[in-house]
């Protein structure tokens, strides 16, 4: 399975964990608009919080490949 599809299935799955385990463990995720950096685990333990807030995957992905 590509990349793509497994992303592609996380993310339909609503799959935090899934998701979390296609970030490579060097990863550093960026927000850009306010500069704030995390690491893999910081990023997981904070979306991992928020997950439940809500079900609409969309929302935070809102650059989902079409």
């Amino acid at each position: 399975m590509s990349l793509y599809q497994k992303l592609t299935k996380v993310m339909d799955d609503r799959d935090v964990e899934g998701y979390v385990e296609l970030i490579h463990e060097d990863a550093e995720i960026v927000f850009h608009k306010s500069g704030n950096k995390f690491t893999k685990s910081e990023w997981a333990s904070k979306f991992g919080e928020l997950s439940h807030l809500t079900t609409d995957w969309e929302r935070y992905y809102h650059w989902r490949p079409n």
